[in-house]
């Protein structure tokens, strides 16, 4: 997990979502080497199906998880494109 919890001041300065589930203590972004994240994606949406949120970031090789919010999505960094998956 490389990204947990967040303090109002911490999410602002790694630019997230005024509305992130991290402040809620709700979310994790998960990297591993073992496996690309795409991969991770699909083992968790096959476990969750839609219970819980993912959020598959490809250009940074981690997957968001979260609690709070529902259904799965894609975003390519570099141009800032947001879409659904599975």
């Amino acid at each position: 997990v490389n990204s947990g919890y967040r303090t109002q001041a911490h999410n602002e300065a790694v630019g997230g979502s005024s509305n992130s589930a991290h402040l809620w203590g709700c979310a994790a972004d998960i990297h591993t080497n073992r496996i690309k994240s795409p991969e991770l994606a699909q083992v968790l949406q096959t476990l969750f199906g839609k219970q819980i949120a993912i959020g598959l970031h490809t250009n940074e090789n981690y997957v968001h998880v979260d609690t709070l919010y529902r259904g799965n999505w894609y975003k390519e960094k570099v141009s800032n494109k947001v879409d659904t998956f599975f």
